[in-house]
């Protein structure tokens, strides 16, 4: 809305791993870059010798952003930005780091960590709400309730789809459950590994069972199938691209069970 940068005060308790959209895009216009990105991150899960290097593999390799380079984040809730964006947000010069707010007043906003001045006047906005909530370790198929859950990372949309595949196709609940494992809700940076080792038992469940591996191929919903779909197999350079995915991938499942070990 055309407001100064200097004129915003921006209150923020925990600084955030970002995703840079980009990295994200479907089709086959954007193949290099989006199966580039997804190669760089099991690299950096392959090579990583610790949670702190992890962090700045992915971080070198363009695959997370930070708002202040001086600043280390410690909040990850799958928040993805453009560049532009990235770059409009960091213009703003006054950020408060004293934790949450506990109460606003007509003249100090009461943070955990020590107060701030404000005036009668201000325009305070409340992005306190998540959209993401903490959520109990719980299974997906519970008797005869269904519990919508994350069970493929920063994918809600697909998940439900595919939540709603094995319901109308299987009837063995405990094989229902293990193919719907729920993904973590993520909240802290570390949440970033323990989605990618939920979601890499999920995929490799996924494929054993022939006709859910049919049907996630044809899903539109399904981030890799926008991805290579018109894919030939004459495009020789992206299928070898392809295959170093998949190469990195296995990389990554060797080393991934050490680095969770190591999260306190």
């Amino acid at each position: 809305n055309a407001i100064e940068p200097a004129k915003i005060c921006w209150i923020m308790p925990s600084d955030p791993w970002l995703i840079d959209r980009a990295n994200l895009q479907p089709g086959l216009d954007n193949f290099e870059r989006t199966i580039g990105g997804l190669t760089a991150q099991f690299e950096a899960i392959a090579g990583a010798d610790s949670i702190p290097d992890l962090f700045a593999r992915l971080e070198a390799s363009g695959q997370l952003l930070r708002m202040d380079q001086s600043v280390e984040p410690t909040a990850y809730r799958c928040a993805t930005v453009t560049q532009t964006e990235l770059r409009e947000l960091r213009r703003i010069d006054n950020i408060v780091r004293l934790g949450k707010v506990r109460v606003i007043e007509p003249t100090r906003i009461v943070l955990v960590q020590g107060s701030i001045a404000t005036r009668p006047d201000a325009l305070h906005i409340d992005c306190s709400a998540s959209a993401i909530p903490s959520l109990p370790d719980m299974t997906v198929f519970e008797g005869n309730r269904i519990n919508l859950l994350m069970i493929s990372s920063c994918q809600p949309l697909f998940s439900a789809a595919l939540i709603a595949y094995v319901e109308s196709h299987l009837a063995d609940q405990a094989h229902m459950n293990a193919l719907c494992t729920m993904v973590p809700p993520p909240h802290i940076p570390t949440d970033w590994l323990r989605m990618w080792a939920v979601n890499l038992g999920n995929q490799l469940r996924w494929a054993e069972h022939e006709d859910l591996t049919r049907w996630i191929r044809q899903s539109r919903l399904y981030f890799l199938t926008s991805v290579v779909r018109g894919l030939k197999e004459t495009d020789t350079g992206k299928l070898a691209q392809l295959h170093r995915l998949s190469l990195c991938k296995q990389q990554a499942l060797v080393n991934l069970p050490r680095l969770l070990e190591s999260i306190a």
